[in-house]
């Protein structure tokens, strides 16, 4: 692994969201994508939020993809994607105007080593899935998502009132929401008296380690301090 796969991870990405075509020309001018430093995203007013003026996310801001840490070897900041557009009514797709998506891909990638994470083909392929759903893109091939739906801690489309409440604050983690967390029927007694017997178990195991380690010690020569 280097950080040249690292780098080209990202480059995949966001090649594959922006949907090169065969005019290069046409879509370079009407679709870019641009990375960002996530924590400017977060600051109301401040940094992003200075840029209303000059990128209206009601009419560029497309997509807002929020990557994890560790990515890059320079830097372990966590990143955001832009994906701008000169127009999200462009007759090939559906009507964007007054929509932005925004990703949290923050939880998305594996760790291969205590400092650097990778993004692996299956999360690029949803999050790029995510995107061309949402926009309706005639050409995809869905596997994952047949029709573009909000996922709680992932994905959601937000319109421009929204945005404009938070203050233009263009970090995905604040619409996404928080992850759907599966019920659990077990009721609370019967658990409690499980998870007593478990750490009763594990008590016991741990008494017979510490014996057995002091016998071995005794058996060095090494006598139990008083």
């Amino acid at each position: 692994m280097n950080k040249c796969k690292i780098v080209l991870a990202v480059a995949v990405l966001a090649a594959a969201a922006c949907e090169a075509t065969n005019h290069e020309r046409e879509a370079a001018y009407y679709h870019t994508a641009a990375v960002c430093e996530a924590e400017v995203l977060a600051r109301p007013r401040i940094g992003a939020g200075q840029l209303q003026d000059r990128v209206d996310s009601d009419r560029f801001v497309d997509c807002m993809i929020a990557l994890p840490g560790q990515l890059f070897y320079s830097t372990q900041i966590p990143v955001c994607l832009w994906f701008l557009t000169r127009n999200k009514n462009d007759g090939k797709r559906r009507d964007r105007r007054g929509e932005t998506l925004f990703i949290d891909a923050r939880k998305k990638g594996k760790l291969i080593d205590r400092v650097h994470r990778e993004l692996e083909s299956d999360d690029i392929e949803v999050i790029t899935e995510a995107y061309h759903a949402w926009r309706e893109d005639p050409k995809r091939e869905p596997k994952w998502m047949e029709e573009y739906g909000d996922v709680p801690g992932f994905c959601k489309s937000v319109k421009q009132e929204e945005i404009t409440e938070h203050e233009y604050v263009l970090t995905p983690g604040r619409y996404v929401g928080a992850e759907e967390v599966e019920e659990d029927d077990e009721p609370f007694d019967e658990k409690m008296k499980r998870l007593v017997s478990d750490l009763n178990d594990q008590f016991e195991e741990s008494s017979k380690l510490e014996t057995a380690i002091k016998s071995n010690l005794e058996g060095l020569g090494y006598e139990k301090s008083r």
